[in-house]
């Protein structure tokens, strides 16, 4: 798998290999612990394939979410980790079941990566988002999102501090 991932992968090879792992349990460890490898640009690479997968159907990464979560925390490239929350996000917007401790180790994650001064834009974007989805049972978290948000949006784009701001608007209701 390694060499698929080095020598080209276009868009068609990563959807390509994101709908076979689907189906082979073997080849999703081998994934995984190419991104374990922390090496740039397999683990790159390997994590956009994850993702992909994870974009059709993310109960593939259910079954993993704490290794997820610790590999999110650990890999040293930005685009690898945005990838990696991207697919943790995706379980979320799937609104695929969680169990109380999954759902806690995302949610600090997401708490993490939003609060990191040197998070890439992308990171913050998602845990925001993955933070939204928790608000209807944990409304109380709303006023942790709007001051982590408003310490970090003046040096964010423009595009994510109007992200932010509409996610807040939308889920301001959900805090009362």
């Amino acid at each position: 798998m390694e060499d698929r991932l080095i020598i080209s992968l276009s868009k068609k090879e990563a959807t390509k290999l994101a709908r076979e792992i689907e189906n082979d349990d073997d080849q999703l460890k081998e994934l995984i612990a190419l991104i374990q490898r922390n090496e740039y640009p397999v683990s790159a690479k390997a994590s956009w394939v994850l993702r992909t997968a994870a974009d059709r159907n993310a109960s593939i990464v259910q079954t993993r979410i704490p290794l997820l979560v610790k590999l999110t925390r650990e890999i040293d490239f930005s685009g690898t980790r945005r990838d990696l929350l991207k697919s943790l996000l995706n379980l979320l917007r799937q609104k695929s079941p969680l169990d109380e401790e999954d759902g806690s180790l995302i949610l600090n994650l997401a708490f993490e990566r939003l609060a990191a001064p040197k998070a890439a834009t992308a990171e913050r974007y998602y845990s925001m988002e993955m933070i939204c989805y928790f608000l209807d049972e944990y409304p109380e978290l709303y006023g942790e999102l709007e001051t982590t948000f408003e310490i970090h949006a003046d040096k964010e784009t423009a595009n994510y501090q109007s992200h932010g701001r509409s996610l807040l608007t939308k889920y301001a209701s959900k805090a009362k």
